[in-house]
């Protein structure tokens, strides 16, 4: 099911880009030099059948629509050597015409492309998106290559989120009761997180089955509330309002205990949040300008039939 745009005034961005078309036979390059410049640089959308101005070019996007994954993986593989999954290609009513989204996740680490990226246009002349070595981001609408000051915002990101993740889990030592056993185990690999042969899998009640790892949840679930509020409000660069009683909203509206991917709640301490929590909550407010206000009165009128209720109860 699509989602609708609603925002009349979209224009690209370090998070947003505009593609008019896309054509299979030569625009591969230039499509991943923009998906590998965002996932180095937190993440975005590219919107294909969309001009730089913003107005949709009515473009067909069938073909990027029903495209496989892997086959999209495989290529960013071809230029990376890094199974980079973190993508999704989606249709979009945008002003009244289906567009394609492709929603781009954060790289844990930055993708460098290890071979030049050598295509030939529909006009059959030779063109190079990008250069073997090179690590691209995105500067403002633009994919260009990192320069030094990019490099330590990389590196700065990373050592935060590898600090958040090892305050987790120096969290959960400290609030264990005092007869707990702390055990270092090694990390699984991709393969056994995936299986032997990279596949996702089930876990199943089966002897034949294939051995599973599941994930450290308090790894894959880093951040508390405050944590959530402050990611969020970032990722706006302080141009929302966003508080710890918008998120306790949409946790109690939108059943967020109930889903593992996006919350947990260890056996000690308070609730913990997911990445994928934070950028779900980002999407629905760019997504919808109106999110947080009906979010808030919603909540709002859910408290005063609460109370209402305890009142009614005590009589």
């Amino acid at each position: 099911m699509s989602a609708a745009v609603q925002s009349p005034d979209h224009k690209e961005s370090a998070k947003l880009e505009f593609k008019s078309q896309f054509d299979p036979k030569h625009d591969w390059c230039e499509l991943i030099k923009d998906i590998v410049a965002m996932a180095n640089s937190g993440g975005g959308n590219i919107l294909v059948g969309v001009f730089n101005d913003g107005e949709a070019s009515g473009a067909d996007v069938s073909a990027l629509l029903t495209i496989d994954m892997a086959d999209v993986i495989n290529k960013i593989r071809g230029f990376t050597d890094v199974n980079f999954s973190g993508l999704t290609i989606q249709p979009l009513t945008y002003r009244g015409i289906r567009v394609a989204e492709i929603i781009v996740g954060n790289s844990p680490m930055p993708l460098v492309f290890g071979k030049s990226g050598n295509y030939h246009d529909e006009k059959g002349k030779a063109q190079c998106a990008f250069h073997q070595g090179m690590l691209y981001v995105r500067h403002g609408p633009k994919s260009e290559p990192a320069t030094s000051d990019d490099l330590r915002t990389i590196i700065d990101a990373h050592v935060t989120t590898q600090r958040a993740h090892l305050l987790a889990n120096l969290r959960q030592v400290i609030e264990a009761p005092s007869d707990s056993i702390v055990r270092v185990v090694a990390a699984a690999t991709d393969s056994e997180r995936k299986g032997s042969d990279g596949a996702p899998v089930r876990i199943v009640d089966s002897s034949d089955a294939k051995d599973a790892v599941l994930l450290d949840l308090n790894t894959v679930h880093p951040h508390r509330q405050k944590e959530v509020v402050d990611a969020v409000v970032a990722r706006f660069a302080g141009k929302i309002r966003f508080t710890t009683t918008d998120n306790a909203a949409i946790r109690k509206l939108h059943q967020i205990d109930g889903q593992k991917k996006f919350y947990y709640k260890p056996k000690t301490g308070s609730g913990q949040y997911s990445e994928v929590y934070v950028k779900w909550v980002v999407d629905q407010i760019e997504a919808d300008t109106n999110f947080l206000t009906g979010i808030r009165q919603k909540y709002h009128d859910l408290l005063i039939g609460t109370n209402q209720q305890r009142k009614a109860q005590r009589r």
